[in-house]
């Protein structure tokens, strides 16, 4: 009968049924459970939270004491409860309470929640975090009609959990608070990580660290809270601040907190160092943050050494720092205005901001989708991996659940955001690749645009077409953007036309924009759905009345050229460089720029080239001309040789410097005088493609020829007639084919991505394709003993192969784009190369194996003994600035068969300059990449760049000494 009594009064509350229970079990002396029912019912009326607020009045009366003392310590230690940011265990709410400011807010918080198990968690488990069972407590509390006596306000709550929270940082913080004992290992190969972060970061320092600016922006300007703000944050505990986020995994702290920060002392002029400060974190943490949480020790040893010399936090704990890298030249001065998210294997096609610009997804020719944190360019899960080409385009729906990505596997692909897995099938329909991708605003359409010239609409939740392909562009579609409204549709094409399209009836509005005179590859509406913003291959952005298709003003116009070709001058003093608009000649020792700086050509620089006797320069362009320049004075001889129908790709002095030969892309090759600048015979014809390489022979009787129609020609300079049949083997266009110093044989490189060595006499392939290279090569050359063949490719390395072996014997690497051209110097010393990273870089061409050498076998692994000589690790000019301790990097590591101990350590593409096995040596800030010394560079061009000095530097083992401790 009571039970049915107590379900009918809960009023269909399960809570209250709860409490009535737990009211009754409570014990009192002389009270039998029959006499608490009873007394439970007397005072029980009403219905919902009133029924509620009636029994949490109960079990309060009953466990606290009718005294002001005793409420008094009740509203204090459940206002520490009911307003911290995240509940905490009991402990941990003493531990942080014991630095309140007043006396009596000292009590042991176990005084009163002890007897609170009917209404809170954690009371009974001490490791679990205290919080009302119940939202409606919580309410209770708060509301001064409902709870009257124990009605609980925050006064000075937020006060004192901020300052408290100060305290807790100043006395729990500390450098490698967890002992991490090397700088090599990630922290996801600690061992046990997670359990030593739970043992040496308790949570009230957790919570200290996460949640003080929460507590700050509730709190009025007060000067005792100020103070203990700087003696956190004008200290070297900022970065044991930053130390602790790392290893808890909230890095992003940074980016909420130092704004609150900033907010709260703006406007008051004396506190301009926390203001700095704080500005300073947000960049530190943008750019570092990253390398942080894949490796802690790297905030010291990393970043601390990295940041610009502005860097406010460098400038306040540098002098409690030793042994840290030194940036001896080209030490960034500000921070830049981004950051970089590193990781893919290949070039990054398209990137895009999720909705609420906490987040940016990436693909890549690599065939993966990557999301990274966009506030420090952290990598966020795994690679989304599924398409079978290069990934073209990608993008966020409009709710940020969803991204969409279209690939050259034909195919349009939809993933979950959060799990990183595809959703359904792949959108299938296209003939050809899929280059661009996008939502409608109200996600649920998804617009393609394909080389294979349609447009089509998609429907998210099905994936299948809406209606029929859009047809009309001539060319493949590079760009497709929805209006604002939906109703209308943009697409750029390579048939150098803008159109525009009706969603509903899927045909075109209106007639072709057509202003550009080439490909237009992105297009966009305005915001206002009024104008179309575009660009092109002619380097322009224009701006379009989206009505009435008119442009709207002139273009913007502003581009700087990547490095198409290099040489050495013939006594090796000198490199000249040509790029896609202009001519430099550098000095080959000292990489300073020789007083020229040669324009003229009205489109890019394809090929430059000594004459032998090293006094002119002659250029082939892209505007069908060849140009010869006097190197003393920059000027141009004569006029420009015109003759070729379409650009003009590759240029070479004949050995006695009479005649130029040339190879275009309108097929042929042609022969010019020097000194007249008329044509020498017949044209060269026979090549099906654009002619990408020409060379003479070193007696200059012969000329070889490299095509995009996959063969290398052989041709008598005297007859103008081709020698025997073409060279076949490449399975993609050949882009480079030179002779060897002995005219005995040809290398060629190819599309295809291998180099192969061909007999010049007979036309026959004289080994297997020399593999490694991922990726097309674009120049190969000889060295002056015939030994050494060297190759640049697109997969940003060059390559040291044995031309009679064809193995490979070094590889180089250190620029950051695309290797166009490179070469051998005259004395076969040194290798030049020019990339699309706009630098040039002198290399070390024999790499070979080390002298003094000697390997000793222990168990699994060749170690190098102590007293053996060890590579220089040098990323600068200087050897004296070498890594010190080198052998640490080595040891226990398997060096057997290594040739050249330098080619284990290496930039990667995530920016982590690794040594053997791995270990983690350096991460190094995209603002470096592209003009960073690599342990076998003697010169990087232009100088200026960074050079690091590592000889006083600590690390794996040692890196903790890095610390000067009191």
């Amino acid at each position: 009968m009571e039970i049915s009594q107590l379900t009918e009064m809960s009023d269909g509350l399960f809570e209250w049924a709860r409490l009535a229970c737990e009211f009754i079990k409570l014990r009192k002396a002389g009270l039998k459970p029959k006499r608490r029912f009873a007394e439970l019912v007397s005072r029980s009326r009403g219905q919902g939270s009133a029924l509620l607020d009636g029994i949490y009045s109960s079990i309060l009366n009953e466990i606290v004491h009718d005294s002001l003392e005793a409420r008094t310590m009740f509203q204090s230690v459940m206002r520490q409860v009911l307003w911290t940011a995240e509940p905490l265990p009991i402990t941990s709410l003493n531990l942080i309470r014991q630095y309140f400011q007043a006396q009596d807010d000292v009590t042991d918080v176990k005084d009163i929640l002890d007897f609170m198990a009917a209404l809170l968690s954690g009371i009974i488990d001490h490791t679990t975090p205290v919080r009302p069972l119940h939202s409606s407590f919580y309410d209770y509390l708060t509301d001064v009609s409902r709870s009257g006596p124990f009605y609980v306000d925050r006064m000075e709550v937020h006060l004192d959990l901020a300052l408290a929270s100060m305290k807790v940082m100043q006395v729990g913080l500390r450098f490698n608070i967890c002992g991490l004992e090397s700088s090599y290992v990630r922290n996801s190969d600690v061992q046990n990580l997670e359990q030593r972060v739970r043992d040496c970061i308790p949570p009230h320092l957790t919570y200290a660290c996460q949640y003080w600016a929460y507590h700050l922006q509730q709190v009025r300007y007060n000067y005792m809270l100020v103070k203990e703000l700087r003696a956190v944050f004008l200290t070297e505990y900022i970065v044991f601040w930053m130390e602790v986020l790392s290893l808890v995994r909230s890095v992003d702290t940074v980016h909420c907190a130092m704004p609150i920060l900033m907010a709260w002392v703006g406007g008051h002029h004396d506190q301009e160092a926390l203001s700095a400060i704080s500005q300073d974190a947000i960049k530190f943490m943008q750019t570092f943050g990253g390398a942080m949480y894949t490796s802690t020790p790297h905030l010291y040893i990393s970043a601390l050494a990295l940041c610009p010399t502005s860097s406010s936090i460098l400038g306040q704990v540098m002098h409690k720092f030793r042994g840290l890298p030194q940036v001896m030249t080209g030490q960034q001065e500000e921070w830049p205005a981004g950051f970089h998210c590193r990781g893919h294997s290949s070039g990054v096609l398209s990137a895009a901001f999720s909705p609420n610009n906490t987040q940016i997804v990436s693909g890549s020719g690599d065939g993966t989708i990557r999301v990274w944190d966009a506030h420090t360019g952290a990598q966020i899960g795994s690679p989304f991996e599924g398409h079978t080409g290069h990934v073209n385009s990608v993008t966020f729906s409009p709710d940020g659940r969803w991204i969409v990505s279209g690939s050259y596997d034909k195919t349009i692909r939809l993933w979950d955001v959060h799990i990183g897995s595809q959703i359904g099938k792949p959108f299938e329909g296209h003939a050809y690749h899929v280059y661009k991708v996008s939502f409608s605003p109200d996600g649920g359409k998804i617009v393609s645009g394909s080389l294979d010239r349609t447009i089509r609409i998609w429907d998210v939740h099905t994936g299948s077409q809406i209606g029929v392909p859009f047809e009309g562009h001539t060319g493949g579609i590079t760009s497709v953007s929805f209006s604002p409204d939906s109703k209308w549709i943009v697409s750029g094409s390579l048939d150098n036309t803008i159109r525009i399209w009706d969603v509903h009836a899927g045909s075109q509005i209106g007639s072709p924009f057509i202003e550009y005179s080439s490909a237009v590859y992105s297009v966009a509406f305005s915001p206002d759905g009024k104008w179309i913003v575009s660009g092109a291959r002619d380097n322009t952005i224009r701006i379009w009345d989206a009505h009435s298709g008119s442009q709207i003003g002139g273009f913007i116009q502003e581009h700087t050229g990547s490095i198409m070709s290099v040489a050495f001058s013939p006594d090796g003093r000198w490199i000249v460089s040509g790029s896609e608009d202009e001519i430099r000649v550098w000095d080959a020792h000292t990489g300073s720029q020789i007083g020229i700086f040669i324009r003229g050509n009205t489109s890019h620089i394809s090929s430059v080239a000594f004459s032998p006797d090293g006094r002119w320069i002659v250029s082939g362009s892209g505007d069908k001309t060849i140009t010869l320049w006097d190197v003393h004075t920059g000027s141009q001889i004569g006029t420009h040789i015109r003759g070729h129908t379409r650009c003009v790709n590759s240029v070479s002095f004949s050995p006695d410097g009479r005649w130029i030969v040339s190879g275009s892309c309108d097929k042929t090759i042609r022969i010019w005088d020097i000194h007249s600048g008329s044509q020498l015979g017949n044209t060269f014809q026979g090549h099906t493609d654009s002619v990408q390489s020409v060379c003479p022979s070193p007696d200059g009787s012969w000329i070889v020829s490299a095509s995009n129609d996959c063969t290398i020609r052989l041709w008598d300079v005297h007859t103008s007639s081709q020698i025997g049949s073409p060279f076949q083997g490449h399975v993609g266009g050949v882009v480079s084919a030179v002779f060897s110093p002995d005219d005995k044989w040809i290398v060629s490189g190819s599309h295809d991505m291998t180099v192969r060595v061909w007999d010049a006499h007979i036309g026959s392939q004289m080994y297997s394709p020399f593999v490694g290279h991922t990726s097309s090569i674009s120049s190969v050359s000889f060295s002056p003993n015939g030994r050494w063949i060297v190759s640049g490719s697109d997969d940003k390395t060059i390559r040291i192969w044995g031309a009679y072996c064809g193995c490979q014997i070094g590889s180089l690497v250190g620029h950051t784009g695309n290797v166009n051209s490179v070469s051998f110097s005259p004395n076969g010393r040194w290798i030049v190369s020019g990339s699309d990273d706009k630098t040039i870089r002198v290399w070390e061409a024999h790499a070979g194996s080390l002298k003094g050498i000697s390997f000793a076998r222990k168990t699994g692994s060749v170690t190098l003994t102590a007293f053996f000589q060890m590579p220089f690790i040098c990323f600068s000019s200087e050897r004296k600035h070498s890594l010190c301790n080198v052998h640490a990097m080595y040891d226990g590591v398997d060096c057997e068969g290594v040739r050249d101990l330098r080619n284990m350590v290496k930039l990667n593409n995530d920016g982590w300059i690794t040594g053997p096995g791995g270990k983690l040596l350096l991460w190094i800030p995209g603002y470096y990449h592209a003009f960073l010394y690599s342990p076998k560079n003697a010169l990087v061009i232009p100088r200026g760049g960074p050079e690091l000095n590592l000889s006083m530097m600590v690390h794996g083992h040692e890196w903790h000494d890095c610390y000067i401790r009191k």
